[in-house]
C-alpha cells in the first residue's frame, strides 16, 4: 500500500496551492515596494519566489495535475519533476533570505555560494531524470523500481533533508531571539522553521521507504499513507503563512537579523 491509494494528496496539496496564492495575492497587494537601494531588498523579492515556486510545487503534487502534465508536455514523469524542482527552488528562497538578513551588505558573495550549490543539485536531478522513464504518480508516490529512478529520488531527497535542516534551524533560532520583542514576526519565524522542519520529515520518510525497498526490506505503511503527504503539505501551508503573516499588522517584511529587529 502507498500514499498514492488515497485521494488525500490530492486534497492536501490542492488546499495548499490555494492557500499559497491567497497568500501571494495578499502579499503582493499590501506589501510596500521598496526600490533596489533599500536594505534587504533581495530578501523580500526572494519571498516573492517563494511563493510562486511553492504554488507550483504544490499545484504538480496533486497527482491529477501532474498526470494531465504528463500528458499535455508528452514526457512522462515531468509534473513531478517541476514540482521537485520547485521545491528546491523555495529553500533556496529561504537560504537567500537567511543570508541577506545575516551578512547584509556583505550578503552577495554567499548568496552567490548558495545559488551555485543549488543549481548544481537541480542540474544533477534533471540529468538524472534524462534518464528515467517514469510516470509522475509513480515518481512521486511510488517506490523506485531500478537504481536510476532510486538515484535521483536520493538525489532530490538529500538536498531537501540536508538544506530544510539548516535552513529550518536558523529560523527557529532567529524567532527564539526575537520573540519578547517582536511576537507576530517571531510567530511567523517559528511556522516558517516548523514548516522546513517538516519539510525534512517529508523527505526524511520517503529517503527511508526508498533505501528499505532497494533493501529489500518492508517499510511502514501508516508513514507511507499518512505521514509523507500530511507532513509535505503542511509544510508549504506553514512556511507561506509564516511569511505572510506579519503583514496584517505592520504591512512590511519579517524583520532581519536580531540586532537590526531594533531598528
Amino acid at each position: 500500500m502507498t500514499w498514492k491509494d488515497f485521494d488525500l494528496a490530492g486534497l492536501l496539496f490542492g488546499a495548499c496551492a490555494v492557500l499559497v496564492a491567497l497568500c501571494a495575492a495578499t502579499y503582493t497587494a499590501r506589501a510596500p515596494r521598496p526600490s533596489r537601494d533599500k536594505p534587504f531588498f533581495v530578501a523580500r523579492r526572494a519571498r516573492l519566489s517563494i511563493f510562486a515556486a511553492s504554488f507550483v510545487s504544490s499545484f504538480l503534487a496533486v497527482p491529477s495535475i501532474a498526470k494531465a502534465a504528463d500528458s499535455l508536455i508528452g514526457r512522462p514523469g515531468i509534473g513531478t519533476l517541476c514540482s521537485h524542482l520547485a521545491a528546491e527552488l523555495v529553500l533556496l528562497g529561504m537560504q537567500i533570505i537567511k543570508v541577506n538578513w545575516a551578512w547584509y551588505p556583505s550578503s552577495h558573495k554567499a548568496i552567490a555560494v548558495r545559488v551555485g550549490i543549488a543549481c548544481c543539485v537541480m542540474a544533477a536531478v534533471i540529468w538524472q531524470f534524462h534518464y528515467i522513464n517514469v510516470p509522475s504518480e509513480e515518481l512521486a508516490y511510488g517506490l523506485p523500481d531500478t537504481t536510476r529512478v532510486a538515484a535521483y529520488m536520493v538525489t532530490h531527497l538529500g538536498f531537501l533533508i540536508v538544506a530544510g535542516a539548516a535552513t529550518g534551524l536558523h529560523f527557529a533560532a532567529l524567532a527564539n531571539e526575537i520573540w519578547r520583542r517582536r511576537r507576530t514576526p517571531a510567530a511567523g519565524l517559528a511556522a516558517i522553521a516548523v514548516g522546513t522542519l517538516l519539510a525534512v520529515v517529508y523527505a526524511s520518510s520517503r529517503m527511508g521507504a526508498t533505501l528499505t525497498h532497494l533493501g529489500g526490506l518492508p517499510w511502514l505503511s501508516t508513514a507511507e499513507a499518512l505521514i509523507v503527504p500530511t507532513a509535505g503539505a503542511l509544510s508549504l501551508h506553514l512556511i507561506t503563512v509564516g511569511f505572510a503573516l506579519p503583514l496584517p499588522g505592520q504591512q512590511a517584511a519579517l524583520p532581519v537579523r536580531p540586532r537590526a529587529t531594533e531598528n
